[in-house]
């Protein structure tokens, strides 16, 4: 019997200063499913290597936790252990935004 995989299609955007690393705004990613939002963190890293690593990571490798990921219009704080582990489904526009504050 031959097992089918699904794939996870999804089209992601990238803001400053991700998008400077990927060279481009937007990015279309097909990952295995069952996916995560930490799968798609380890798919751009992957593609766009270590710049997109840095902006990402910390030096102890943990998600930097100014971090949003918008899976369609719902936010995932990427501060939170669980956030990683946020499932992402097929035809899901995910957006990761940096956080900042000013005065």
């Amino acid at each position: 019997m031959s097992e089918q995989r699904r794939t996870v299609n999804l089209s992601v955007h990238l803001y400053p200063p991700l998008n400077g690393a990927a060279g481009q705004d937007r990015v279309q990613i097909a990952l295995e499913a069952p996916a995560t939002v930490g799968d798609v963190l380890d798919a751009l890293v992957a593609r766009y290597g270590a710049e997109m690593r840095r902006y990402l990571y910390d030096a102890s490798g943990r998600v930097v936790p100014a971090w949003t990921a918008f899976v369609g219009d719902a936010p995932v704080q990427l501060n939170r252990d669980e956030a990683l582990r946020t499932p992402v489904g097929d035809g899901d526009e995910i957006a990761l935004i940096l956080n900042l504050a000013g005065g």
